[in-house]
């Protein structure tokens, strides 16, 4: 299908409506969304992995963001020793009776996401601390250092509730 262009009729002229590499993708019989899902992620500058392991994961990660990689790790191991670390959506994670926490790599930092989000006080500490943050993470730029304190009091509390929730699932 190389070379045979889709198009669709726009006013009297007739255009491409997508890339090529789209139009690869749609010949090949993948639906459109998935193409535009790959677009946004690449779009945003976050570094999905093929890694089956965490290790491989820190291992294909620009060495400037290895060590912050394993700061967070052992920051998150110590805070909940019983974690299980897995790789999901190109990402590490850590579960706990549930997600628990997530980490993205982007060209520049990484996201760190607690599953149930930020509350109020601990984005305005975080942003006091010079993080830039969301409802659900924050960012670590490659030359901060990780808010280890913080972080750990944050996992435990996501461990917490997620024990809270799954002992009120059991009964």
């Amino acid at each position: 299908m190389d070379g045979i262009g889709i198009s669709f009729l726009c006013g009297s002229s007739v255009r491409p409506c997508c890339s090529p590499n789209e139009q690869r993708m749609i010949a090949a019989g993948l639906p459109r969304y998935h193409y535009l899902i790959i677009k946004l992620l690449y779009s945003t500058g976050m570094k999905a992995s093929k890694a089956p392991t965490v290790d491989g994961f820190v291992a294909e990660a620009p060495a400037e963001a290895r060590p912050v990689l394993g700061q967070l790790r052992s920051v998150i191991k110590a805070a909940v020793p019983e974690a299980d670390e897995t790789m999901g959506y190109g990402k590490p994670y850590y579960k706990y009776h549930g997600w628990m926490v997530g980490i993205t790599l982007y060209t520049k930092h990484l996201g760190v996401e607690i599953w149930g989000g930020l509350a109020e006080e601990d984005r305005q500490e975080l942003e006091a601390l010079g993080y830039k943050t969301g409802s659900k993470n924050f960012q670590i730029q490659y030359t901060q250092e990780v808010p280890a304190t913080l972080l750990t009091r944050l996992v435990k509390a996501q461990a917490k509730r997620n024990e809270e929730k799954s002992a009120s699932a059991d009964r």
